[in-house]
This record gives C-alpha cells, sequence and structure tokens, in this order.
C-alpha cells in the first residue's frame, strides 16, 4: 500500500486470484478488503410414499456459493479482471468494451487474516476458495473527489474435482 492512501476501514484480508490452468498465471492482488461474505446454499427434497406417509428418500440439491469481496483499494488488474482483459498485458489502460461474450474464467481465490475469539486469543484465519469466477454483473463506481473507490467483488463458487468448494483454516497466531 502506497503511503497516504486514504482507507475508512482497515480490516485487511488480501485476496490473491490465480487463474486456473495456467502454468505461469499471472496472481491478480485484491488488497484490504473490508469486509467478505460466504454464502452457501443447499437443500433436501423429500420423496414420500403418498399422502399422509412420512419422508422416505432424500435428494440433495446441488450446492452453490459465492464469495463477495469488498474494497476500497482497486488496482489495474482488478479492473482488468471485470473488464474481461488479459491481466498479464495490462498497462496503465482499461477498457470496458460492449462485447457480448462473456468468458468464465476459473481462478483460485486465496486470503488470510487475523481472526480474534472471545477470549481475545488470535488466530491466523485462511479462506481459500478453490474455482471461482467473477459473477458478470457487476457495478464499479468511480469516484474523483479524492474519497477511496469503492467496489464489490462477487465471485460464485463451483466444485472442484475434488467435490469441494473452499476450506477456512485456523492457525494460532505466533506471538
Amino acid at each position: 500500500m502506497e503511503k497516504g492512501t486514504k482507507m475508512a476501514n482497515r480490516y485487511g484480508l488480501d485476496f490473491t486470484l490465480t487463474k486456473i490452468g495456467e502454468l505461469e498465471a499471472t496472481p491478480i492482488k485484491i488488497d484490504f478488503c473490508n469486509s467478505v461474505a460466504i454464502e452457501m446454499n443447499g437443500e433436501i427434497t423429500w420423496a414420500t410414499g403418498g399422502q399422509g406417509h412420512v419422508n422416505r428418500v432424500a435428494f440433495k440439491d446441488p450446492l452453490t456459493g459465492t464469495i463477495t469481496a469488498s474494497t476500497q483499494l482497486v488496482n489495474m488488474e482488478v479492473l482488468a479482471l471485470l473488464a474481461d482483459q488479459d491481466v498479464s498485458k495490462v498497462t496503465d489502460t482499461v477498457s470496458f468494451k460492449n462485447d457480448p461474450f462473456v468468458a468464465s474464467n476459473y481462478y483460485k481465490l486465496e486470503g488470510t487474516t487475523v481472526w480474534k475469539d472471545e477470549q481475545g486469543k488470535c488466530y491466523l484465519e485462511t479462506i481459500t476458495a478453490h474455482k471461482v469466477f467473477v459473477r458478470p454483473n457487476y457495478s464499479v463506481t468511480h469516484d474523483g473527489s479524492g474519497d477511496p473507490v469503492s467496489l464489490d467483488l462477487v465471485f460464485e463458487m463451483s466444485e472442484a474435482e475434488d467435490g469441494n468448494f473452499f476450506d477456512i483454516k485456523l492457525a494460532d497466531k505466533e506471538e
């Protein structure tokens, strides 16, 4: 972070996105997320033996999930990601063009922050989403008033090859 950068909130979960399937993928940094929300959805549908009979068989609907990361520090690589441009070749210009084709590049999303329990003990919390893509419905607002840019990135989660969506891991924070 550059000296003098204004931030309203200093929560500070830094994410790294790495494109899946590219041997030398350029990681994309999403720094100082003010908030991160992970939502998983799933339902079970029951089959019965008829009216008045007990539930017999459960059918589990597919799980779906999203991760929303809100940040006030936006770099050119994040903007290139939203504009569906090659992030490894971005310079100082990102163009949002009207392209009817939406690419669905998959990324691995990883981030680490400090988590504190009710007793005051601190842990390192690592979040890893194994296969995500940026939801194509987004809103980018740039305001030249001097306040930080605010951007919410929503990632749709997909199952990785082993069936896992994401992991949250806690480890003791070394003093």
